[in-house]
């Protein structure tokens, strides 16, 4: 095994590390006794079912959050030189040496959309043939085929972009990714919101918060705070995993087959518009909500 060659990086990769990941997250959230299960709780006089299912959430949460820095990673990686020559196979030594700047280019996308698109549009020179580089990220070597299967990719490379968009945007907020990473500094101190009546003082809506999570969002001043409470999307981060996960499918596979690494059949995806619409559709009523907290002067 040589780690230098892409051979062994493609061959070897954990290509469904997120798919299964989220798979056993999804079971655990939906164990009704997990104390009954695993005998670590033995004993556990402390646990709360409540306090289990929170963590998995945020487990969730937070894998969406690196699958999202994972995928961008590849793709800058995977970006062809000044030239227009893939690097693919030079993609081990440009992850783990060069400093890709992931992070940064996501916030170039946030303030300028045209960044992606101009990145996923370069021209890819590849065997006397030349096409985008968002194409030979997804469906390498995929050329020369039937009128019907140009196609759909034509029409699945739309989704890939607009799904790319949607990543970088969810991307956006690092202080809740921060939170996560750095002290698990995440609270869940609220679990209902309600909005009275300022004259009767009943209730207009009331909003179930059991499921968010609290954190401190930035400081504005010396005396003022931003608290962000974010609702937990359980089913959507779930959801955006998986496209995620199908991404590095195409990714991955499509270079198993074009270097021969293989000699089984690997699925090549398509992707379809109301598909992604509906796994990127929030499922609340209300997403996340802010305050500001400004500590008297003495």
């Amino acid at each position: 095994m040589n780690l230098n060659t892409p051979q062994d990086f493609y061959k070897f990769y954990l290509v469904d590390h997120y798919k299964h990941k989220v798979s056993y997250l999804n079971y655990l959230l939906k164990l009704p006794e997990p104390i009954e299960t695993f005998a670590i709780y033995n004993n556990h006089t402390t646990f709360k079912l409540s306090d289990f299912h929170k963590s998995i959430q945020i487990e969730l949460r937070q894998t969406y959050f690196h699958a999202i820095e994972t995928i961008f990673e590849l793709i800058l990686a995977l970006q062809p030189d000044e030239n227009g020559l893939p690097q693919d196979k030079k993609v081990f030594d440009l992850m783990t040496n060069s400093g890709l700047g992931t992070i940064g280019f996501i916030d170039k996308i946030l303030k300028d959309q045209t960044k992606l698109s101009s990145l996923l549009n370069r021209t890819v020179m590849l065997n006397n043939h030349s096409y985008t580089f968002i194409r030979h990220l997804f469906y390498c070597g995929l050329i020369n085929k039937s009128e019907e299967i140009e196609k759909e990719i034509v029409s699945s490379l739309l989704v890939i972009q607009k799904g790319l968009e949607t990543l970088a945007n969810d991307f956006g907020n690092r202080h809740e990714y921060n939170s996560y990473k750095h002290s698990l500094r995440v609270l869940p101190i609220a679990n209902t919101l309600n909005l009275l009546n300022a004259s009767t003082m009943e209730s207009i809506f009331e909003f179930d918060l059991r499921t968010s999570v609290t954190f401190a969002a930035k400081k504005n001043s010396e005396d003022k705070t931003t608290f962000v409470t974010k609702i937990l999307d359980s089913e959507r981060d779930s959801q955006m995993i998986m496209f995620c996960s199908n991404l590095l499918s195409n990714i991955i596979r499509i270079r198993l087959l074009c270097f021969k690494l293989t000699d089984q059949e690997q699925p090549v995806l398509m992707f379809d518009s109301e598909a992604f619409d509906s796994a990127r559709a929030h499922n609340l009523d209300i997403a996340e909500m802010s305050i500001t907290f400004e500590k008297k002067l003495k």
